[in-house]
């Protein structure tokens, strides 16, 4: 496993050996985010999560998503390179609900542009899609959870080549070492309901369900060490 070495220049680099793999795993400082470093992240992304909502709405927009997220100085992204270059990613947000807000409302014209276009190239998957999304803003079907912690995992992506090797784990496991180390001492995720292998994952390094609405899963994790 990878252990946070502590320091508080927001930039650190871990070297490690994965599964007989050369990694390196890195916590992003906000200062060092640029639109490139934001676009391999997002293309990460897209290359394994092909049918999720926003990679459907084009690459510009997913990175401008990556971009907003990366630059705040409360977040904490880690990633893995490897010799091909960025194999996985674990991006922790604080506040969530006040920094999404905030990128509706900077990126709104970019979000209109990505719907249509999205819907002309995959018009059911970004119709359901953006549906089911306006629909939660207006739900009862949603649940607030008391006292849920202010961070949460946002994006967790690992190369699909790689997977099943320990590596969402690890990365985890180093984004949590670095939230303790600021005094962070639990996190939240939302997943869908649907999305059992993810669930199973999670509740394996130690997540537990604490809500269950609908098509949303809360879980809550704490940031000790096993």
């Amino acid at each position: 496993m990878t252990h946070y070495d502590g320091g508080d220049s927001g930039t650190e680099r871990l070297d490690t050996q994965h599964k007989g793999q050369e990694l390196r795993f890195t916590i992003i400082p906000p200062q060092d985010v640029n639109a490139v470093s934001a676009g391999q992240l997002a293309a990460l992304h897209e290359k394994n999560f092909p049918d999720y909502y926003l990679t459907q709405l084009g690459t510009p927009l997913l990175t401008s998503f990556y971009l907003h997220f990366l630059s705040h100085p409360n977040n904490l992204c880690v990633i893995a390179t490897g010799a091909s270059g960025v194999d996985g990613l674990a991006l922790f947000v604080d506040d969530y609900d006040t920094q999404m807000a905030a990128f509706y409302r900077k990126y709104w014209r970019s979000l209109v542009v990505g719907i249509l276009r999205g819907f002309l190239r995959h018009p059911a998957r970004v119709l359901v899609g953006t549906f089911k999304r306006v629909a939660g803003l207006f739900s009862h079907d949603s649940v607030i959870v008391p006292n849920l912690p202010r961070v949460t995992l946002l994006s967790i992506v690992v190369e699909s080549s790689i997977r099943g090797k320990g590596l969402g784990r690890e990365l985890v496991q180093t984004g949590t070492a670095a939230l303790s180390a600021r005094g962070v001492s639990t996190y939240y995720l939302s997943v869908v309901a649907t999305n059992t292998a993810a669930i199973a994952f999670y509740e394996k390094i130690g997540l537990a369900i604490v809500s269950q609405t609908g098509r949303k899963v809360l879980m809550v994790g704490t940031t000790d060490e096993d």
